[in-house]
């Protein structure tokens, strides 16, 4: 080996140097290495970003093109009709609808503009919501107008307006069309149901009074006078009642069209209520004119009606009033024809009134007489009158008709002619024909009682109609006896002959429902009404009572002579006892005592009279017999004017 100089120390060997080469070049390839992966991460990830970010601009392209799609789809298949309208409404755009809804050609919507579509009437409509559009962009505003289609009919469509003109990718008014004709049509049919009658056809009561509240406005300027009838069918009830209801509609009907051939085009007939209408006559020269129209339509309805092949025959009772100074509201004038009306039937129907003032001032008093009646009960300003009922054999009284008087605090007594049938009109006579059989039950139970013995005293009281259709008639007679204690057997409920043939099937119901309670069911007014002998034989009847009309002209009338004959033998054939009333002469008294007449009444025994004077007549039972009797009773004075005849 060679010897190493001095300073050796300092030099290396040649494996060294080797090795520390190697040694630097891995540190640079570690360093290189190192630098190298940390580039390619940062370049792998903006890599990643870029391609994230073009897979989100992918979608957004794919979202916006399946939008765009979607709208187009929306577009061409779309029930509505959406345009683009210039300023002037000229269409710069109209979707593939608009051809199909409206059956305008595709060239014929490109060279038009909405307005060659609009009705003329809807015009300014349109106008005016285009005007709202430009006015306020972006906003939506609507309206309802009328398009004219391809086949020259009218459509209803709802307008939506939206202004879009500073939007580049529209630069126009868009407008959405759609076709709404059948709701127009059905709030159309509302209308028109709400204004007319369904039966008829006929304006109802809220567009008659619409149009006199209008004939009453022109009068005002013109000074040409309008005026009103009020037209109600005599006796309507009996025809539904016995021919149906069905049939009943069909005479309203013909009825209506009867009438209306009697008026002019500018007239109106209105169908008020069931059997009530109304006719409005404008241009109205004075009453003469009114009064010639409505024997016109009484002329027309002489002509029976065919109905179900049966001649029916119908009347009218009008009423007319002429509009005046004093006919401010519509309803003045109504109320006044409905007076008149009023007053034609009370004379006898099948006639027409003229209003007069009078009218208005028996309605005022009746008004009050009703208000006053309503307290009547209440106030204890009702009393209850007896009338004798005597055996004609020897004159002696067996019993009672209760009669009701109204004795007002001011007026004093009140005719039962006046009261009672308001009564029966306002329904009020139902609790006052109650209070009635309760009182007279009462006070009869008392006299039997306290002077009678065993001897039965009987007691007759009136039903009247609107008391026989209360639902509560056989409940309330069954509580009066058993709150008085009368005996069901002494108890006569007297009927109309009449009110029993209303809807015969249900009368004998109702009349052997209360035959169940034992007591006694009168016919009233016998022979004046229009039941059958077959219908008599099946109501369970104890009694017939001859009307007054026969009684009083006996001797006189040989057909009234015959008519009481026969009533006696019918009902003494039947097993059935005979009351006679309005006896007023001993000779009528005579003739029915020599037919074997059971029973009678009238004015020839009493009058009827307070329960203090009428218990004169309640023979104790040791004085009772027929020459007693008869002595009572022409010993009273009670057969002078003491009291309201019955």
């Amino acid at each position: 080996m060679m010897p190493t100089p001095s300073g050796a120390g300092l030099w290396l060997e040649p494996y060294q140097v080797m090795l520390a080469v190697a040694g630097v070049a891995i540190l640079v390839l570690a360093a290189l290495n190192a630098l190298l992966a940390t580039r390619w991460l940062r370049t792998k990830r903006a890599i990643g970003v870029v391609r994230t970010a073009f897979q989100a601009l992918q979608e957004t392209h794919r979202t916006r093109r399946q939008t765009e799609e979607r709208f187009r789809s929306l577009v061409l298949n779309t029930s509505d009709v959406i345009t683009i309208l210039a300023i002037d409404g000229a269409i710069d755009f109209f979707s593939p609808s608009a051809t199909r809804i409206w059956g305008h050609s595709a060239e014929t919507l490109k060279n038009a503009g909405l307005f060659d579509f609009i009705h003329p009437d809807d015009g300014d409509v349109a106008r005016g919501l285009l005007a709202q559009a430009l006015s306020r962009p972006r906003l939506s505003m609507s309206a309802e107008i009328r398009l004219r289609l391809a086949d020259d009919t009218w459509c209803y469509f709802e307008v939506v307006a939206t202004n879009l003109l500073r939007d580049p990718r529209v630069s126009g008014i868009v407008t959405t069309f759609r076709d709404i004709t059948e709701r127009k049509d059905f709030e159309q049919a509302l209308r028109y149901q709400a204004f007319h009658d369904a039966l008829t056809d006929l304006p109802n009561r809220t567009l008659f009074v619409d149009r006199v509240e209008r004939a009453l406005a022109r009068a005002r300027v013109t000074g040409v006078s309008a005026s009103v009838m009020f037209v109600d069918l005599d006796n309507f009830k009996v025809i539904n009642d016995s021919l149906g209801h069905a049939v009943g509609d069909r005479l309203l009907v013909t009825l209506t069209e009867r009438i209306k051939s009697c008026l002019r085009h500018e007239d109106t007939l209105a169908r008020l209520s069931g059997d009530e209408f109304a006719i409005l006559i404008e241009d109205v020269r004075d009453h003469d004119d009114a009064r010639r129209l409505a024997e016109r339509v009484q002329e027309q309805l002489q002509v029976p009606f065919i109905l179900d092949r049966r001649e029916v025959f119908a009347s009218v009772s009008i009423g007319i009033a002429i509009c005046g100074p004093e006919h401010v509201e519509p309803d003045d004038l109504l109320r006044d024809a409905d007076l008149a009306m009023y007053r034609a039937k009370a004379n006898g129907k099948a006639r027409c009134e003229l209003f007069d003032s009078t009218m208005n001032e028996q309605a005022n008093e009746r008004l009050a007489l009703e208000t006053a009646m309503r307290r009547a009960i209440e106030r204890d300003e009702l009393r209850v009158f007896y009338q004798p009922i005597v055996r004609l054999e020897d004159a002696s009284v067996v019993g009672f008709e209760a009669l009701v008087r109204w004795e007002h605090s001011e007026l004093g007594l009140i005719s039962p002619a006046e009261f009672v049938p308001l009564a029966e009109e306002t329904g009020m006579i139902v609790p006052i024909g109650a209070w009635v059989l309760e009182e007279a039950c009462r006070q009869v139970k008392q006299w039997q009682d306290e002077r009678c013995g065993d001897r039965a005293l009987l007691l007759s009281v009136n039903v009247s109609a609107r008391q026989f259709q209360s639902p509560d008639l056989v409940e309330t007679v069954a509580e009066v006896l058993d709150r008085t204690g009368f005996d069901p057997t002494h108890l006569k409920l007297e009927l109309t002959e009449s009110l029993m043939m209303q809807d015969v099937e249900r009368t004998i119901q109702r009349l052997h429902d209360l035959k169940r309670l034992e007591i006694q069911l009168v016919v009233d007014d016998f022979g004046t009404g229009y039941s059958s002998l077959a219908y008599l034989r099946r109501f369970p009847i104890s009694v017939l009572k001859v009307d007054k009309s026969f009684v009083q002209r006996l001797g006189v009338d040989p057909q009234d002579d015959a008519i009481a004959r026969s009533i006696v033998t019918l009902a003494s054939d039947l097993g059935m006892q005979v009351v006679a009333e309005g006896i007023e002469t001993a000779e009528q008294l005579r003739l029915l005592r020599s037919l074997a007449c059971d029973l009678g009444q009238g004015y020839y025994f009493s009058r009827p009279v307070p329960s203090h004077l009428a218990e004169a007549f309640v023979m104790p039972a040791a004085e009772a017999g027929g020459a007693a009797g008869a002595a009572v009773i022409h010993a009273l004075p009670a057969r002078g004017d003491m009291s309201i005849a019955s």
